[in-house]
Parts: C-alpha cells; structure tokens; sequence
C-alpha cells in the first residue's frame, strides 16, 4: 500500500529556491566566472518535479528537456536517474548537517523538513526499496553516533569492537525511529519524539557499559 501524501496547493516559489542557492554555492568556480553550468542546474529540477510526480514517474527524458540540455549531457555527468537523486539527496542534506551541529538539531530540522514537504518526501519513499531508504537514513548520521558512543564510553576500559557494536546498534535504532516517523504521516511531535530517543539512547550505552562484553 502507498503511503498516504498530502495534496499540495502551493504558492509562491517552492523550497527548491533555496536548494538552488546551496548549489550555486556548492558550483561556484565550475562555470565561466562561477556560474552554474547548465547540467548543474539537474539537481534544483529534480527537487521542483519531485514536488510533482513520484520519483519513479520521472524520466530522464523529461529532466533533460527541463534543464535544457541533452541526453548525453546528463549521461556523461550522472549514470542513472538514480545518481542524480544520490546528488540531490546529499544537497539537501548538507543543508541541515555538518560540523558543529549535533545529531538532535539535524533530526529536528530535517524532520521538519520533510512535513513542510510531505508530497516530494512520498514521492521519494513509496517509490525506492526499504534498502535505499536505509542508505538515505544512514547517511544522516554518517559517523555520528561511532563517535557519540566513544564520547560517553571514554576511560571505560572498553574494547574498541565492543565500542562498534553500541554504536551500531544505536544507528540501527536511529533508522527504524526515523522511517517510523515517515510511516506514521509524519505526525509525531518532533522534540519530544527525538528528545525522548536520545534519552532511550544514553541510558542503553550507560547498560551496555556496564554489561561484560564476551
């Protein structure tokens, strides 16, 4: 069964406009003079059509005449329409990510995002596998939750690969709390939800310290 998406009546500019600003940002020095080359500008269109259609209605064919540019165009920069999704994904996360910014405000506001825009985030999720979705998720927390865990089991005396399995565990647990939240229509409370998973969190390291690990 497909998952439930708001229908959209949006006004004004959608929220691509500030995808775009990041890219150009991001392409500055690619282009004569720091413009963004035409085939850049693939990753803005693809946020705009997500908003449209579900991903896997979308051709190649209708990006290519969006952008202005050509098939081999697109080819000789993406392998597939799913490496421009990758490109697109990764855009947008590194909106809400990066150093200094700790794993409950990254949740936070991406969640917020992805309920500001419930149609494109369905259009992406009920049309990818499980398996992808967990790729997307992981990416969110890249290393994050390794070097939580070693935050708080530091002078612990614990072995490095018990060290790697709190982790992991924690990260598995990060997934699941997060597409829960997209299979519950996004409708949870936010802060409470996350605050609450960092709670459950801290004190499953705190019992798995102090568990003798075989």
């Amino acid at each position: 069964n497909k998952i439930w998406i708001q229908q959209l009546n949006p006004s004004g500019p959608c929220k691509a406009a500030h995808i775009y600003g990041a890219h150009l940002k991001f392409s500055a020095g690619r282009g004569v003079g720091g413009n963004v080359l035409p085939w850049e500008n693939s990753c803005w269109v693809a946020g705009t059509v997500l908003e449209e259609m579900p991903f896997d209605k979308i051709t190649v064919t209708a990006l290519v005449k969006r952008c202005d540019i050509s098939s081999n165009t697109f080819y000789y920069h993406y392998r597939d329409i799913y490496d421009l999704l990758d490109a697109w994904f990764h855009l947008e996360l590194g909106r809400f990510t990066g150093e200094g910014t700790d794993w409950h405000t990254s949740t936070k506001a991406v969640m917020r995002e992805c309920q500001a825009h419930p149609a494109k985030i369905y259009h992406v999720f009920n049309a990818l596998s499980r398996d992808r979705m967990e790729q997307y998720v992981f990416s969110l927390t890249d290393d994050t939750f390794f070097r939580l865990v070693q935050q708080q089991t530091a002078d612990s005396g614990l072995p490095q690969e018990r060290v790697e399995e709190i982790a992991a565990f924690c990260r598995y647990a990060y997934v699941g709390f997060f597409l829960q939240f997209l299979w519950n229509r996004m409708e949870a409370d936010i802060d409470r939800s996350v605050d609450r998973l960092g709670e459950l969190m801290t004190a499953f390291v705190r019992s798995a310290m102090a568990e003798p690990s075989n």
